[in-house]
């Protein structure tokens, strides 16, 4: 008995890439890695208080308007931009959906254990370094996976 797939269903299915499943487990660990490191990143980069990148002061703005925290309005923004791509009929693979997932939660993680810096230059200016440094070890990390 064959199984029919609606074509609706079945034009969803192509948008998303195909898994490596020989190397999914690996390429997980090796993604949550880099996104860990990405979310220290970001909150050092807050934490600063020195200026930020367009996306994170996106977040920490809404975060401050609708009450939040800047973890959850990277995911909530990551949501839009997905289904704005969905919509675009642009190709999508895990690793978009655990960047939404998993970056927003660690930067949240790392803003309750790292003191603001803001009024002490000592701190701000190497805090604004290691980020921009991190960040792009970080992006080394997850891209390559």
């Amino acid at each position: 008995m064959k199984v029919r797939i609606s074509s609706d269903y079945g034009k969803l299915l192509l948008m998303l890439k195909p898994v490596r499943w020989k190397t999914f487990l690996r390429d997980f660990f090796v993604a949550q890695l880099g996104f860990i490191i990405y979310g220290l990143s970001i909150a050092l980069i807050i934490q600063a208080d020195l200026g930020t990148g367009p996306w994170a002061v996106l977040a920490v703005a809404l975060a401050d308007l609708f009450g939040t925290t800047p973890g959850f309005m990277l995911m909530a923004t990551g949501v839009l931009v997905l289904i704005g791509a969905i919509l675009l009929k642009e190709q999508i693979g895990w690793g978009t959906i655990s960047n939404i997932l998993f970056i927003g939660p660690w930067v949240d993680f790392f803003l309750l254990y790292i003191p603001p810096f803001s009024d002490n230059l000592w701190f701000q200016v190497p805090a604004l370094f290691i980020s921009i440094l991190l960040a792009g070890i970080a992006t080394a990390i997850y891209i390559g996976v």
